[in-house]
Protein backbone atom coordinates (compact mmCIF):
# COMPACT_ATOMS: atom_id res chain seq x y z
CA UNK A 1 0.00 0.00 0.00
CA UNK A 2 1.67 2.87 -0.88
CA UNK A 3 2.12 6.56 1.25
CA UNK A 4 0.01 8.61 -0.50
CA UNK A 5 -3.29 5.73 -0.62
CA UNK A 6 -2.25 5.88 3.91
CA UNK A 7 -2.46 9.98 3.73
CA UNK A 8 -5.51 9.63 1.58
CA UNK A 9 -7.13 6.86 4.20
CA UNK A 10 -6.20 8.76 7.26
CA UNK A 11 -8.07 12.09 6.01
CA UNK A 12 -11.24 10.44 5.10
CA UNK A 13 -11.06 9.13 8.50
CA UNK A 14 -10.32 11.60 10.63
CA UNK A 15 -12.89 13.73 8.20
CA UNK A 16 -15.66 11.03 9.39
CA UNK A 17 -14.67 11.35 12.85
CA UNK A 18 -14.30 15.36 12.87
CA UNK A 19 -17.93 15.04 11.13
CA UNK A 20 -19.26 12.66 13.66
CA UNK A 21 -18.09 14.55 16.56
CA UNK A 22 -19.17 17.49 15.11
CA UNK A 23 -22.79 15.80 14.55
CA UNK A 24 -23.21 14.85 17.88
CA UNK A 25 -22.01 17.96 19.48
CA UNK A 26 -24.90 20.21 17.52
CA UNK A 27 -27.58 17.67 18.84
CA UNK A 28 -26.38 18.16 22.46
CA UNK A 29 -25.94 21.86 22.33
CA UNK A 30 -29.68 22.37 20.41
CA UNK A 31 -30.85 20.10 23.20
CA UNK A 32 -29.52 22.32 25.73
CA UNK A 33 -30.69 25.25 23.89
CA UNK A 34 -34.18 23.71 24.02
CA UNK A 35 -33.87 23.45 27.91
CA UNK A 36 -32.61 26.83 28.21
CA UNK A 37 -35.86 27.51 26.28
CA UNK A 38 -38.18 25.25 28.56
CA UNK A 39 -38.91 23.46 25.15
CA UNK A 40 -39.87 20.20 26.32
CA UNK A 41 -41.57 18.97 22.72
CA UNK A 42 -38.11 20.01 20.82
CA UNK A 43 -36.39 18.35 23.95
CA UNK A 44 -38.33 15.57 23.20
CA UNK A 45 -37.74 15.03 19.21
CA UNK A 46 -34.28 14.89 20.14
CA UNK A 47 -34.61 11.89 22.29
CA UNK A 48 -35.01 8.04 21.44
CA UNK A 49 -38.64 6.65 23.04
CA UNK A 50 -36.73 4.82 25.52
CA UNK A 51 -34.64 7.81 26.86
CA UNK A 52 -32.60 7.16 29.93
CA UNK A 53 -31.92 9.89 32.66
CA UNK A 54 -29.45 8.79 35.04
CA UNK A 55 -27.40 10.80 37.70
CA UNK A 56 -24.33 9.14 39.57
CA UNK A 57 -24.26 9.98 43.09
CA UNK A 58 -21.85 8.62 45.67
CA UNK A 59 -23.90 8.05 49.62
CA UNK A 60 -22.60 11.11 51.11
CA UNK A 61 -24.87 13.07 48.05
CA UNK A 62 -27.61 10.98 47.62
CA UNK A 63 -30.70 12.85 49.29
CA UNK A 64 -33.70 11.88 50.15
CA UNK A 65 -35.34 14.15 47.60
CA UNK A 66 -33.12 12.07 45.31
CA UNK A 67 -34.44 8.49 46.28
CA UNK A 68 -37.82 9.99 46.48
CA UNK A 69 -37.71 10.61 42.94
CA UNK A 70 -35.90 8.23 41.48
CA UNK A 71 -37.35 5.06 40.11
CA UNK A 72 -34.37 2.69 41.08
CA UNK A 73 -31.18 3.13 42.73
CA UNK A 74 -27.96 1.11 42.84
CA UNK A 75 -24.77 0.96 43.23
CA UNK A 76 -24.85 4.93 43.18
CA UNK A 77 -26.53 4.76 39.75
CA UNK A 78 -30.23 6.84 40.25
CA UNK A 79 -32.54 6.06 37.48
CA UNK A 80 -34.72 8.86 37.22
CA UNK A 81 -36.45 8.45 33.77
CA UNK A 82 -36.48 5.08 31.46
CA UNK A 83 -38.57 6.52 28.53
CA UNK A 84 -39.67 9.85 26.85
CA UNK A 85 -42.72 10.67 28.80
CA UNK A 86 -41.13 9.76 31.73
CA UNK A 87 -38.68 12.32 30.74
CA UNK A 88 -41.18 14.81 29.59
CA UNK A 89 -43.08 14.80 33.20
CA UNK A 90 -40.32 14.59 34.86
CA UNK A 91 -38.90 18.10 32.75
CA UNK A 92 -42.26 19.66 33.07
CA UNK A 93 -42.60 19.49 36.38
CA UNK A 94 -38.70 21.12 37.10
CA UNK A 95 -40.12 24.13 34.52
CA UNK A 96 -43.05 24.65 36.81
CA UNK A 97 -41.25 24.05 39.93
CA UNK A 98 -38.01 25.87 38.73
CA UNK A 99 -39.43 28.57 36.22
CA UNK A 100 -35.72 30.55 35.70
CA UNK A 101 -34.16 27.08 35.39
CA UNK A 102 -31.14 27.48 32.50
CA UNK A 103 -27.76 25.67 31.49
CA UNK A 104 -24.63 27.16 30.62
CA UNK A 105 -21.75 24.37 28.96
CA UNK A 106 -18.93 25.40 30.40
CA UNK A 107 -17.05 23.00 28.25
CA UNK A 108 -17.60 20.36 25.84
CA UNK A 109 -16.19 17.64 24.19
CA UNK A 110 -17.52 14.67 21.39
CA UNK A 111 -15.60 11.43 20.82
CA UNK A 112 -18.01 10.17 17.82
CA UNK A 113 -21.60 9.28 19.92
CA UNK A 114 -20.25 10.18 22.67
CA UNK A 115 -20.47 13.78 24.42
CA UNK A 116 -19.42 14.89 27.41
CA UNK A 117 -20.58 18.79 29.17
CA UNK A 118 -19.27 20.37 31.83
CA UNK A 119 -22.04 22.61 32.88
CA UNK A 120 -22.81 24.78 35.25
CA UNK A 121 -27.64 24.74 36.43
CA UNK A 122 -28.82 27.62 37.66
CA UNK A 123 -32.40 28.26 38.84
CA UNK A 124 -34.57 30.28 41.40
CA UNK A 125 -35.19 28.91 44.73
CA UNK A 126 -37.88 30.49 46.55
CA UNK A 127 -36.29 33.81 45.48
CA UNK A 128 -32.76 33.34 46.21
CA UNK A 129 -30.64 32.15 43.16
CA UNK A 130 -28.82 29.12 43.09
CA UNK A 131 -26.29 27.25 40.69
CA UNK A 132 -24.04 24.36 40.80
CA UNK A 133 -22.05 22.69 38.04
CA UNK A 134 -21.76 19.10 36.90
CA UNK A 135 -20.31 17.05 34.32
CA UNK A 136 -22.94 15.10 32.43
CA UNK A 137 -22.89 12.70 29.51
CA UNK A 138 -24.65 12.51 26.48
CA UNK A 139 -24.38 9.24 24.48
CA UNK A 140 -26.21 9.00 21.06
CA UNK A 141 -27.17 6.20 18.58
CA UNK A 142 -25.61 6.02 15.04
CA UNK A 143 -29.24 8.41 14.24
CA UNK A 144 -27.45 10.53 16.66
CA UNK A 145 -30.92 10.72 18.86
CA UNK A 146 -29.78 10.81 22.40
CA UNK A 147 -30.72 7.60 24.15
CA UNK A 148 -28.79 8.25 27.64
CA UNK A 149 -27.83 11.59 29.47
CA UNK A 150 -25.66 10.60 32.83
CA UNK A 151 -25.21 13.14 35.41
CA UNK A 152 -22.24 13.43 38.17
CA UNK A 153 -22.97 14.56 41.42
CA UNK A 154 -22.29 18.17 41.74
CA UNK A 155 -18.84 19.34 41.28
CA UNK A 156 -17.20 22.39 42.14
CA UNK A 157 -17.38 25.19 39.16
CA UNK A 158 -13.46 26.94 40.02
CA UNK A 159 -14.64 30.01 38.29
Amino acid sequence: MSCRFRIAALLVLCSHLASADDAAIEIVSAYVDAYNAHDIELMMSMVADDVKWLEYADDASLSEDMEATALESADGIVVHTKDREELTEALQSYFDTFRGARSIVRSLQSDGRTVTVFEEAIWDFAGVPMSQCATAVYFLDRDYVITTVAYSSEQPCDD
